[in-house]
């Protein structure tokens, strides 16, 4: 008896496929200008990012300095209280005019002296007891100078922020299909991951660190598309093989650039996110994504809330090869696809705040109309 075979699954995203004649003569053209011009606006924006990120480490190393000085402020002035209130114990107030007078003579002052040097030796500090008052005084003017410093940080941060909003602008206007697409899938990522802390998803991960991490990085989850030249990121229709599989290069190159970064200013946490977004947003749960083929938890927690993310943005935006689906059939897809391509515990989520997703969605559609 022949054996029965099941036809393969069809995957509810092939719509999804690119394949498409090859490019023109003038369009190989085009490839090579872009590929230099990639090359220069990826400096551009390494250099950008250097400097914005080296600022940002500099006002917080200054911030680490001031607390630190209001630390031993404080510490110097609990030692100067103590010691005074030694010294007052251990003189005779009433024999003070005397031992002054006699020039040291008076009886009790040879005493006196000891106990006086004895106290001072406790200390190198000590001899600098008059300066109490004078620390009062610099505790105030620190308190002033911190809330200063911190106005200018945040001052900081939020140019941080533009900056890489304006960074990945330049990436997204070069593909002139994704529209609003990073601000929409910025905004879906941190409402699933609030949603996922509140349920208390992976709550040893979704600190309220990791998640400000996620959400600042996420515009940048694109970055690799700088490397694609325009004749292949604006090519209506499908693209071929070979075409689409320099497309899929954008996510190691995304890895990349974000990793010359981080070599640049290692201390900025939110890269490590930004590199674990633009590398691994492609892979897929049951480990045939790209580029890496990872599967399963070994795909980092971040990535995987972006892939959900990015991928409904993508069903429910008209693109200049398709139309865009309805919220209905899109959120089918992404329930099917649940456990093959995407942590099913992150669908769950996604699911429990589909209003709120819903809402960004009408936001965003009314302004693109």
């Amino acid at each position: 008896m022949d054996k029965k075979t099941n036809p393969p699954r069809k995957n509810p995203l092939s719509f999804l496929g690119w394949h498409q004649a090859p490019l023109s003569e003038q369009d190989l053209m085009d490839f090579q200008y872009d590929q230099c011009r990639g090359m220069s606006i990826r400096t551009k924006i390494t250099m950008l990012l250097t400097v914005a990120l080296s600022v940002f480490a500099f006002a917080s190393a200054a911030i680490s300095y001031e607390f630190y000085m209001e630390t031993a402020i404080a510490q110097n002035e609990r030692l100067a209280a103590g010691i005074a209130n030694l010294v007052a114990e251990s003189v005779d107030a009433e024999k003070v005019d005397e031992f002054v007078d006699s020039k040291g003579t008076a009886e009790g002052y040879d005493n006196t002296l000891r106990k006086l040097y004895r106290i001072k030796n406790t200390s190198p500090l000590v001899e600098y007891l008059y300066v109490y008052r004078i620390f009062v005084k610099m505790t105030h003017d620190s308190v002033r100078y911190m809330t200063d410093i911190k106005n200018k940080n945040e001052t900081i941060a939020k140019m941080q922020t533009a900056l890489i909003m304006t960074l990945a602008d330049m990436v997204e206007r070069r593909d002139k299909n994704t529209g609003h697409h990073i601000r929409k899938t910025a905004a879906y990522v941190k409402i699933i991951a609030d949603g996922m802390k509140e349920s208390g998803i992976y709550e040893d991960i979704l600190t309220d660190d990791f998640i400000h991490n996620m959400v600042e990085s996420a515009p940048l989850h694109d970055v690799g598309k700088i490397t694609i030249p325009d004749a292949i990121l604006n090519k209506p229709g499908k693209l071929t093989e070979e075409e689409f599989d320099l497309m899929k290069s954008h996510a190691a190159a995304g890895g990349k650039i974000i990793g010359s970064l981080i070599d640049t200013v290692p201390d900025s946490d939110y890269l490590y996110e930004a590199r674990n977004l633009a590398t691994y947003h492609h892979e897929r749960w049951d480990g045939t994504g790209y580029p890496s083929g990872l599967a399963g938890e070994d795909i980092p927690l971040s990535s995987r809330i972006m892939a959900v993310a990015d991928v409904f943005d993508a069903l429910i935006s008209t693109r200049s090869y398709k139309k865009g689906f309805p919220y209905e059939k899109a959120l089918a897809i992404i329930k099917a696809e649940s456990g093959t391509h995407f942590d099913p515990q992150v669908v769950a989520a996604f699911f429990a705040v589909k209003d709120k997703i819903l809402e960004v969605a009408d936001e965003f559609s009314e302004t693109e109309d």
